[in-house]
């Protein structure tokens, strides 16, 4: 399960990363896309710190 969270949070960083990059978009078309996606990103990585805890408390016990 963690790689699936980690490929997703690998593709939004992609996706970041070439509306930054990009030419095709006005800087506000940018800005509102990459304001989306950094909440997508910050919520997989909430998801992902959440079950690196789960993971640790099963291995202490």
């Amino acid at each position: 399960m963690g790689s699936l969270i980690q490929s997703k949070i690998n593709q939004v960083e992609a996706r970041i990363q070439q509306y930054k990059d990009s030419e095709l978009f006005s800087e506000v078309e940018k800005e509102k896309e990459i304001k989306k996606l950094e909440a997508e990103l910050e919520k997989l990585q909430l998801e992902r710190a959440k079950e690196i805890e789960v993971n640790n408390s099963e291995e202490i016990k």
